[in-house]
């Protein structure tokens, strides 16, 4: 047999109302542990999806980027291809068709005007023969072949020589250069 002492002393029965506060302590106690074990529930299932999202929303980007990267290519070379398209354009449309320049000095042409040579060459440049009965009807003409000129984008005119035919008339010899 054993002996001991012991210290403590007896319990007494709880009362009526401590029991009433002890199991008022529990539940609350109980109800803060499961607000409080949801609430770290639902912040881990939080965390869970945000991380989700966040690897989600990485993957999209690089594969936006390398859409980028492709497209940058193409658009480089669009732009490219635009600029070169525009630069011929504006080439295309300052050369000047013969047949253009022709007509307009044929119209420009009066009846006592004579046209006796006409030649274009490689570098834009219109040679003109002229040959007229008299002084006026050659002024009138060079005037209109003036603006003829400069509507076409000649922007120098020269007149070679003005000579006297042995018929009394006139010759003149001109070149337009662009």
């Amino acid at each position: 047999m054993q002996f001991g002492i012991n210290l403590l002393e007896k319990k007494e029965l709880a009362t009526t109302e401590e029991k009433e506060v002890i199991s008022r302590l529990k539940k609350t106690i109980a109800i803060t542990l499961l607000i409080y074990s949801l609430l770290v529930v639902g912040l881990i299932g939080f965390q869970f999806f945000l991380s989700r999202e966040k690897q989600n929303l990485a993957s999209q980007e690089n594969q936006l980027e390398s859409r980028i990267k492709t497209f940058q290519k193409v658009e480089s070379l669009e732009v490219l291809i635009k600029d070169r398209l525009g630069k011929c354009a504006k080439i295309i449309s300052s050369r000047t068709h013969p047949e253009a320049v022709l007509t307009k000095i044929i119209n420009a042409k009066e009846e006592e005007v004579k046209i006796s040579g006409v030649e274009l060459t490689k570098n834009e440049e219109v040679k003109l023969a002229v040959e007229s009965s008299d002084v006026s009807s050659l002024e009138r003409f060079t005037d209109k072949i003036k603006k003829v000129f400069q509507e076409e984008g000649y922007k120098t005119i020269i007149f070679e020589t003005v000579t006297r035919t042995k018929g009394g008339g006139y010759s003149l010899n001109l070149t337009a250069k662009k």
